[in-house]
């Protein structure tokens, strides 16, 4: 996106040149069209981004191989305080409609003036805390909120062609999958994980996400491991990041194709296609110069 989520001429004629050539060579083009961007924002910030997917919409809505890609790791940041106090009191003026009935459900967790309450941080009592339950359920509107607005204005221009974006594989705080995908059409995450853990885990994380009952396709959206030597636990890497052997990179690889097939899904794809040894993402299926395929592509 550009500032104020208004594209040049030449970037569209960019996109289409793009979705061009993905249909010569039988590829489903799947543009991003607003990748890592917050869902914690103002209506004004909002309404200037449907516009751009409405554009999307316009623009791309011939290429027969198309599918829409709202967000992929999606961002909730509570950066501007005031949409976001507006929001909140907005939000609890709709579920309580007074002083009296908030005071009567949050009992001594009140915390200022009807109509002039902040966001508040996480309250210490967890899920005791009738307040906490409240900031989690706004956290998950945010999203529903972001979601359905972007989904309306791509569908005010194109009925046809599906629509989803990347989830984080597990809930993260209001950015859940099952309670926020809307009107998208793939339930759809990106996967990885620790050494053996990541094959041992893929099933129960596809069913996890899991929502054909409800019309929704299954995909997986980004996955991979690393082999270049660098990423050594000695060297520093964690988490899902340690370098695997190309056994184990290929055992990977043939289960999240396989039990992606077996298990209904639509759709697997790698990240990325380019193996960059200096990037955090090294796990491509092509050498980084010359672009010669690995072994496991």
């Amino acid at each position: 996106s550009r500032p104020g989520w208004v594209f040049r001429p030449e970037d569209w004629r960019q996109f289409e040149g793009m979705a061009q050539s993905c249909q010569r060579a039988g590829l489903v083009f799947m543009p991003c069209q607003l990748v890592g961007h917050n869902v914690a924002i103002s209506e004004e910030d909002l309404e200037k981004q449907a516009l751009q997917c409405e554009a999307y919409g316009e623009t791309m809505r011939k290429y027969p191989g198309l599918l829409y890609y709202l967000n992929g790791d999606f961002f909730m940041k509570f950066d501007d305080t005031e949409a976001l106090k507006r929001l909140w009191n907005q939000w609890l003026a709709d579920k309580y409609g007074s002083a009296d009935a908030l005071r009567a459900s949050w009992g001594d967790e009140v915390y200022g003036d009807w109509g002039e309450l902040r966001f508040p941080p996480p309250a210490p009592g967890g899920w005791g805390s009738v307040r906490e339950c409240d900031r989690m359920r706004f956290e998950v509107w945010l999203t529903k909120r972001w979601v359905e607005r972007h989904v309306k204005a791509v569908r005010g221009k194109d009925t046809d062609h599906p629509i989803t974006s990347e989830y984080y594989q597990r809930p993260y705080g209001g950015l859940d999958l099952i309670l926020t995908i809307d009107g998208q059409d793939a339930s759809n995450i990106g996967y990885f994980d620790r050494p053996y853990e990541d094959v041992n885990k893929l099933p129960l994380t596809l069913r996890l996400i899991d929502l054909r009952m409800r019309g929704k396709s299954l995909g997986l959206g980004e996955y991979g491991v690393k082999t270049h030597p660098a990423w050594t636990i000695d060297n520093g890497a964690g988490g899902y990041h340690p370098v695997r052997t190309e056994e184990e990179q290929k055992r990977l690889f043939m289960a999240v194709a396989h039990y992606g097939f077996g298990m209904g899904g639509c759709k697997v794809q790698n990240w990325c296609l380019r193996d960059a040894s200096e990037w955090v993402f090294p796990w491509g299926v092509l050498y980084p110069n010359g672009y010669l395929p690995k072994d496991v592509a």
